[in-house]
């Protein structure tokens, strides 16, 4: 009876030991999967600023856009503004999603 009482304990110890390792790697996992979607919407938002560039020459406007809309859903933030630095002052080229008050006061 002694012997089959350290065998469950083994066992027992083993199916521990495997539970952990299949949590590890399934948060391994989940990381790998993040990290794959986090590049395709940096490739896709990439692809989307090039694709204006091209059909747009010479116009850069809509190029600050793009970037700043792409920029804004990347972060997850709620709105985005775009300065363009002149001399030793900024001024606002793009915005995206901001507050009609705040729109107004830049």
């Amino acid at each position: 009876m002694g012997q089959l009482g350290r065998t469950q304990k083994s066992q027992a110890a083993s199916e521990k030991k495997l539970k952990a390792y299949a949590c590890e790697l399934e948060q391994k996992l989940e990381a790998r999967t993040r990290e794959l979607a986090e590049a395709l919407e940096q490739q896709t938002a990439t692809a989307d600023v090039l694709g204006i560039i091209s059909s747009s020459p010479g116009e850069l406007e809509p190029v600050f856009q793009a970037m700043l809309e792409n920029a804004t859903r990347l972060c997850e933030a709620k709105f985005g503004t775009l300065y363009l630095c002149e001399g030793d002052a900024l001024r606002t080229i793009a915005m995206y999603g901001a507050p009609a008050a705040f729109a107004e006061a830049r």
